[in-house]
């Protein structure tokens, strides 16, 4: 008869502990998730986007690892993942409201926008821009783009009216005026 001995064995080993570097540049505000982790651990990270930009990727060593904001890593060696980030681009058009065409502009979080060329009406004089708040925009006024990417803004402009008084003289040589709105078109 043979008997079975079974032995029981106990490994002790430590685990690797390894570094996990999380790097960003402008448009981040910080990240979550760096620091020292035991071999095999799955750990969760985040990048903490500032206003005017939008979360674009996480890479290592240039290759696309996560489009997502928040996203797990298992870690097996040191690693250093970048988070990316994107500047909001807008668009400004400008409905001219019976008057010339206007170019759009475009621009970014933070940039300024180029003043775009007046626009003519015949019989109306140009009084600026307002936005569908109905709140006319000034000479150098800032105007809030929001922080959404991809913004379509629209700007439209507003007219005031040409008045014109007449003067003539009767056949006496006196002059007449009149005080009637006249259009001239």
């Amino acid at each position: 008869k043979y008997v079975k001995l079974l032995r029981k064995c106990e490994y002790y080993y430590e685990r690797n502990k390894y570094t996990l570097t999380l790097d960003y540049a402008q448009g981040i505000e910080g990240v979550v998730g760096a620091g020292s982790y035991y071999f095999g651990e799955e750990v969760s990270i985040e990048a903490i986007v500032s206003r005017g930009f939008t979360f674009k990727n996480w890479t290592i060593n240039n290759n696309l690892y996560s489009k997502d904001l928040k996203t797990k890593i298992k870690i097996e060696d040191n690693t250093k993942l970048i988070a990316n980030v994107t500047l909001n681009e807008y668009k400004v058009t400008f409905d001219s409201n019976g008057g010339t065409n206007v170019d759009e502009i475009i621009s970014y979080y933070g940039g300024e926008l180029v003043k775009p060329v007046k626009p003519i009406k015949q019989g109306y004089t140009f009084i600026g821009w307002k936005t569908i708040e109905d709140t006319l925009v000034e000479d150098g006024q800032t105007i809030n783009l929001t922080s959404v990417d991809n913004s379509l803004i629209t700007l439209f402009a507003q007219w005031q009216e040409n008045t014109y008084m007449l003067e003539s003289s009767n056949f006496s040589g006196s002059p007449i005026s009149f005080f009637e709105k006249i259009t001239f078109i």
